[in-house]
């Protein structure tokens, strides 16, 4: 697995059902994984996530199905820092496709 970057991205999401939006910092970690594949890992708060596509329920009805997310910027993609800065960090390897 060999990572390509790393980024800060933030998704808002509404809820269909009671009308709730929130707002949610991921930090993104792109992979590269043998034979070509994209491979992406998404932490919040430092720890493994699903990805904001992945049924999040709303923190005020609970409701899962009628949540729709969407990413702040969705067109602009900021690299948080240098994958070199990253290697030799003892960072455990976790691995999540999307």
């Amino acid at each position: 697995m060999h990572e390509i970057d790393v980024t800060d991205e933030t998704w808002n999401f509404g809820c269909g059902h009671c009308g709730h939006q929130w707002s949610v910092a991921y930090e993104v970690h792109h992979n590269e994984a043998p034979g070509g594949d994209q491979v992406r890992m998404w932490l919040r708060n430092g720890r493994p996530s699903m990805a904001p596509g992945g049924g999040v329920p709303c923190p005020s009805c609970q409701e899962g199905l009628r949540v729709n997310a969407t990413r702040d910027g969705a067109l602009e993609r900021t690299a948080r820092r240098p994958v070199d800065d990253l290697m030799g960090t003892g960072m455990p390897p976790v691995m999540r496709g999307d």
